[in-house]
């Protein structure tokens, strides 16, 4: 299955990141799924929804609340860091220009 999301207010890589993250996670919530990987090749967002690091822009704050809310309501996730070069459907997105 997959998605593709066009924002239509300003946003940053980084909130782009995030509203993508959160907006994968409520699909997957509302399917019923339990058990989910999340891939991304933003290394600062997964440390911060890994806990690793902690959020320091103010405008991602509620965006890593919401991710952090949807991920414990599931059975298992797995949040884990794919290098852009590596992650080979964003890769599809951007030569087709819908990334």
């Amino acid at each position: 299955m997959e998605y593709a999301l066009r924002f239509t207010f300003p946003t940053t890589n980084n909130e782009a990141e995030y509203e993508a993250m959160v907006v994968g996670l409520t699909i997957v919530k509302s399917l019923g799924i339990g058990r989910i990987w999340v891939k991304g090749d933003s290394k600062l967002i997964i440390d911060q929804v890994k806990v690793i690091c902690g959020v320091r822009h103010e405008p991602l704050v509620k965006y890593h609340a919401k991710a952090i809310q949807l991920a414990k309501g599931s059975k298992q996730v797995i949040f884990e860091h794919i290098p852009r070069a590596q992650n080979e459907e964003a890769e599809h997105l951007t030569r087709n220009n819908l990334l």
